[in-house]
């Protein structure tokens, strides 16, 4: 007897009832062992694969059925090299016979035979035969498979051993795969209180069985904590679900700390989804191991920690925490009404309601709330909290639809525009019960809400404020075409429009406020409305208050804000915003608080720099940046006194770097440059700087950018120390470098290289190789045109006991004499107007003469010579006497630059 044998990759096929045509091309005999004994060994391979791309995530996974062979392309995490692994599995060469399935009309057909219908049971029984509904189909299923879970980014690779049991190997894709997790403020990844200072925590002073907060009941001397504050992170790839993740804090040593880390995506309030922008907020909570003896010392002693992802470190060592050294042992938040208002977030902002706001509770919505304290600072002693609606507000609630759980509201359509009062009961972290009462209305009416297409504005970096600031122009684009003409004829009588969303860490300061409305208007310089041709909208009338607009919102098509009319925002940062132009139809209310919002347009504006390698490209070819010391006056040095070398040993730093192209035009100039400490923990600068990424104490910038360097840690007073590397080097550039206070709203000094700080990009890091300025300078002689080596030759003296100055033919070649070569360069000794250029980029050419007796301000080395028998002085040229026939001797001509440094070079010579 025969079987139709299908693979269990066409299983997974059927199991998630999947439409469409899957075909398998095996026909087995009965006995399924004898596949089973030809794939012995797949296990061991499988094993090897595994331990092959453990760092690396899967591209495909293929199955030839004819040949056996399992193909899987990998990609290794942070490159682009793909690697190709196979799988002998020895499962082909069978007889083959078509088996076709497909799934019409809800029924499952083999053959164009219907064998059972979608939401059947199908299983696999004992022997390895399909069953639909407990009865057999006569169809033998393979036993290797390859299934994708789309939903958690896996690929799981099943193969049997030579006992028929089942291997496993789950490999994560390449779509899955988390690179990078990087902290959205670096200044700030501290878990500490809420609000303000140390996580405060305590013990119940009592049972409380029947607390109806999330955090469920309490008894007696349980450890309560307080509310902690959390950390905003940005991850790449942005599609990552990082909230699917197991998350631990890690020290150096790879011990794990003992709380539990929550990842929750920051644009979602309630559902629980992977973020679409990257950006996660990360909180915590103490684990069931720590209690009220052992949490003051829950963050070790100032130990930072790292973010693991599924046990991984993937952050730098920042991550710390504050817990307070000891419980709160007084009764604190024990009375009524300390809770004034409620807020939620809306938008990535924050909206008060009750108390003196004037905001509103959305319609229709779920919205999670947050106790907000009249002294701010108590939040972080508050342990949990929930709200009510008491009394006849009970009552109330019910009526117009409105409802709590934990700190959720709910409102309906019958909720619109009802003012009520919701009672929220707090409890401290040391057990203290506490009830207070806000007031609040709910909105009666939601907005007709549209989005647009987003605006990237980038900052261009420019020689001048006027040339940086360009105008942000918003299209519109057709957006006005999806709202109802009952709604936008409503805004044109009404007259209310706002643009808002201004200010927080957006690139514009709020100063703009209603377009048209009640309280006036801001002024057409700084905001202007066009049409589709450019021409302004509505007249360009930003003077009217409660009229009918001119021309109707279909015709709106661009935007445009003045940076330089409405000033930078001084706490700006590049990212992604949102605007909101939106309408009411009251016309006795501001917009900005006016509670029957009619039409809103949500306007994504996505602030931008260029990146480091778009502006600069790095000017040298080998890994590492050679620079060469270079004696200078900056710094109030004096080159010369008299004989004695005065200058400063200095780097010129920006010439390690040329602009790129032609799209950007930065001013290299502006460069700053960081690095780390050089040796004992002593940074080899002496002109130490502010630079842009706030460390104070090891960084260069300013117009010359010329590093002096700490000559003690280079120079030993004969030659250049070992290792002179200066590692880890950055080069910075603030695109806002042309900015003034004049540019920005209410900034003060400190303030405005904060926000010069916030749009700098930074180069990768590299090496600087430290050279001194005529490293590789020697003597050379030539003899008959040829280079002479001066290891092991001997000059001989001319009959009036002078060394040789070097020789030229016709056509420019040594022919015979002492010169000093410095690469391509080659000056004869005793060449007293001669110049030679050395140093990267000819950066120190023409800045030597050789062979100066006479020590002068203008000269900026100085040359001096020892001979180890007889006398030395200078003519125009090395005279050495008192040597008899015969008699030889070391010459040592000595070069001193004007930094200090010297080149000793020498060479026999014989009488």
């Amino acid at each position: 007897m025969r079987k139709k044998y299908l693979s269990a990759l066409l299983f997974g096929a059927l199991l998630f009832a999947s439409a469409g045509t899957f075909t398998s091309c095996k026909d087995y005999d009965d006995d399924i062992s004898n596949l089973q004994s030809q794939i012995d060994g797949v296990v061991s391979d499988l094993a090897s694969l595994k331990e092959q791309i453990a760092t690396s995530y899967v591209q495909s996974v293929t199955f030839d059925e004819t040949t056996g062979d399992l193909v899987v392309t990998t990609m290794a995490n942070g490159t682009s090299n793909s690697q190709t692994y196979t799988v002998k599995t020895s499962a082909g060469g069978a007889e083959v016979a078509d088996v076709k399935v497909e799934i019409k009309n809800q029924e499952l057909v083999v053959n164009d035979e219907v064998i059972g219908k979608v939401g059947d049971t199908v299983a696999v029984n004992e022997n390895g035969e399909l069953t639909v509904n407990g009865e057999l189909t006569g169809i033998t299923v393979g036993k290797y498979a390859i299934l994708t879970d789309q939903s958690q980014g896996t690929v799981t690779i099943q193969l049997p051993n030579a006992n028929g049991e089942m291997e496993t190997v789950t490999l994560m894709t390449s779509a899955a795969a988390l690179t990078a997790i990087q902290f959205q403020d670096e200044s700030d990844v501290i878990f500490d209180g809420a609000i303000d200072n140390d996580i405060e925590y305590g013990i119940a002073g009592t049972t409380h069985a029947d607390w109806a907060g999330p955090k469920g009941a309490v008894t007696r001397n349980q450890l309560l904590v307080g509310q902690i504050s959390t950390i905003d992170v940005q991850v790449t790839p942005a599609d990552y679900d990082l909230g699917a993740q197991t998350l631990t804090l890690q020290n150096s040593l790879g011990n794990t700390i003992n709380v539990n880390v929550k990842a929750t995506p920051t644009e979602m309030l309630l559902a629980r989804a992977a973020s679409k922008s990257g950006s996660w907020t990360l909180s915590i909570e103490m684990n069931e191991n720590v209690t009220v003896d052992n949490i003051a010392n829950v963050f070790g002693n100032q130990t930072a920690y790292s973010l693991c992802v599924n046990g991984k470190p993937f952050t730098t060592f920042k991550i710390g925490g504050d817990v307070a050294p000891n419980r709160q042992s007084n009764a604190v938040l024990n009375t009524n009404n300390l809770v004034s208002q409620l807020k939620y977030v809306s938008g990535g902002n924050e909206v008060l309601i009750g108390g003196t706001s004037t905001r509103t509770l959305p319609i229709n919505a779920t919205t999670e709330l947050t106790a907000v304290f009249t002294i701010q600072n108590q939040f972080d002693l508050l342990y949990d909290s929930y709200i009510t609606f008491e009394g006849t507000m009970a009552e109330r609630a019910e009526a117009f639809g409105i409802s709590a759980d934990g700190m959720s509201i709910t409102t309906t359509d019958k909720s619109a525009g009802v003012e009520i009062t919701a009672t929220i009961h707090t409890m401290s972290v040391t057990g203290n019960i506490a009830t207070s009462e806000v007031t609040f209305k709910v909105a009666t009416s939601t907005a007709s809400a549209q989005t647009v297409a987003t605006t990237t504005y980038t900052l261009a970096p420019a020689r001048t404020a006027a040339d940086l600031l360009k105008p942000i122009v918003i299209d519109l684009g057709d957006v006005f075409s999806q709202i109802d003409a009952a709604t936008l004829e409503q805004v044109k009588q009404a007259g209310q429009l706002r643009l808002s969303g201004f200010g927080g860490d957006f690139l514009l300061a709020n100063t703009v406020g209603n377009l048209y409305g009640a309280s006036g208007a801001v002024n057409s310089n700084k905001v202007a409305l066009l049409k589709a041709d450019n021409s302004n909208w509505s007249n360009g009338n930003f003077t009217a208050a409660n009229t009918t607009l001119a021309d109707g919102l279909s015709s709106l098509k661009y935007i445009k804000l003045d940076p330089t009319a409405i000033l930078l925002n001084k706490d700006a940062k590049p990212g992604k915003y949102n605007l909101t132009l939106s309408a009411t139809d009251d016309p006795n209310a501001n917009a900005a608080n006016a509670e029957n919002t009619i039409l809103r347009v949500t306007i994504p504006v996505e602030i931008k720099v260029p990146a480091f390698s778009e502006m600069f490209v790095k000017n040298y070819t080998t890994d590492n940046f050679e620079a060469r010391i270079t004696p200078t006056t900056v710094g109030g040095a004096t080159a010369w006194s008299g004989t004695t070398p005065g200058a400063n040993a200095g780097l010129t730093l920006s010439t390690a770097f040329k602009i790129a192209g032609t799209t950007y035009t930065p001013d290299a100039s502006k460069l700053a440059f960081a690095f780390e400490a050089f040796k004992d923990g002593k940074y080899p600068v002496t002109n130490l700087d502010v630079a842009y990424n706030g460390e104070k104490h090891n960084a260069i910038s300013g117009t010359q950018t010329v590093a002096l360097l700490d000559k003690s840690l280079f120079y030993n007073g004969t030659s250049l120390v070992a290792d002179t590397d200066m590692k880890n080097m950055v080069a910075y550039y603030s695109v806002l470098d042309v900015i003034t206070i004049a540019d920005c709203q209410s900034a003060r000094p400190a303030e405005l290289e904060i926000l010069k700080e916030n749009f700098t990009v930074t180069s990768e890091a590299y090496t600087s190789t430290v050279k001194a300025a005529l490293d590789g300078i020697q003597l050379a002689y030539y003899h008959n045109k040829v280079a002479q080596d001066l290891t092991s030759y001997e000059v001989t003296l001319l009959t009036d006991n002078s060394i040789k100055p070097l020789t030229f033919d016709a056509d420019g070649n040594p022919v015979e004499g002492l010169a000093l070569v410095l690469g391509d360069d080659i000056v004869p000794v005793g060449y007293t107007s001669g110049q030679i250029g050395y140093g990267y980029d000819n950066a120190l050419l023409g800045y030597y003469k050789v062979g100066v007796t006479s020590v002068s301000t203008t000269k900026d080395v100085y040359s001096k010579a020892d001979v180890s028998k007889g006398t030395i002085t200078w003519n125009s040229q090395y005279e050495v006497t008192g040597l008899v026939s015969g008699e030889s001797a070391t010459v040592t001509i000595t070069l001193v630059d004007a930094s200090g440094i010297e080149y000793p070079l020498t060479l026999r010579v014989k009488k």
